[in-house]
Formats: C-alpha cells, structure tokens, sequence
C-alpha cells in the first residue's frame, strides 16, 4: 500500500478525532515497513488535537529525523491561534528559524564518496533546512498575539 493512501484514511480519522485509529494506522505503517514522511505528520496536525498532543506529535516527527515543511508548522500556528497561546506559537515560529542541525549532523557523519553521494547528502541538508515564514505565518502569529 502506498503512503498517500494510508495519509488520505489517517487524514479522515483525524479530522473526526478518532486517534486509536490514527495511532493504529501509523504502528501498521510501521511495521510493513510504509514510509512515514512529513504528509503522514501533516494528516495527523490537520486534525482538531489539543495543542499538547499536536506539539507531542511533532515532537515525534522531528525525533524520527521527518523535516517538518510549510504545512507542518502552519497547522501548529492554526491550534495555536484557537488555543490563543502565543507562548507555543513563539516556540514554533523559533522551530522555523532553527531548522535542524542535529539532523545535518547525523547526514553530514558518513564518509566522503564519489560525487552521487555528496549530491545526496546535499540535497537532504536542504530539506531539513529550516522553513521561511510567510505572510500567513506572520498573519497567524498576529492573530493569536491579538486575541490572548
């Protein structure tokens, strides 16, 4: 089975916050081996969770070494702006800017190989790079400011 098809179901459960069912089909994507990218992380974030499971879930996503993208952090910054806590959409805007050096370090740890291979390690750096902010970044950053 493809990943896209498993992110479409864990999309649906999500968005009606059935979580066993999202938590089941991430532990069956698992164990077959399916890949787990930043889409399958996004499925989850795109559901109505309490701020601190989403916060924990990406966590976990930047814990098994998945860039976070635009999508990610946007759907952070959206519970954020419903939960009015402008102290966790700080911490995010902050996750943005950082990008992830403890991940480059760990891309950036094998050997020097023939060109194909440093090509790979370049075109991972500039995945985990880290994610500029738009206007709907800033406009959701504003908005929860506003109203907390």
């Amino acid at each position: 089975v493809h990943p896209y098809s498993y992110n479409a179901v864990i999309s649906a459960c999500a968005k009606a916050s059935e979580w066993s069912l999202v938590k089941g089909l991430i532990e069956t994507m698992r164990s077959t081996g399916v890949d787990i990218r930043a889409e399958t992380f996004n499925a989850v974030l795109d559901g109505d969770l309490p701020l601190t499971s989403a916060m924990a879930t990406f966590e976990q996503m930047l814990e098994q070494n998945v860039a976070p993208d635009g999508h990610s952090y946007h759907n952070l910054l959206r519970l954020c702006r419903r939960d009015q806590n402008w102290e966790t959409a700080l911490k995010v805007l902050g996750y943005m800017n950082e990008g992830r050096p403890a991940m480059y370090a760990a891309v950036d740890e094998g050997e020097e190989g023939d060109e194909e291979e440093g090509e790979g390690r370049r075109l991972v750096r500039a995945a985990l790079s880290p994610v500029a902010p738009s206007v709907i970044t800033y406009t959701l950053l504003f908005q929860t400011l506003a109203e907390s």
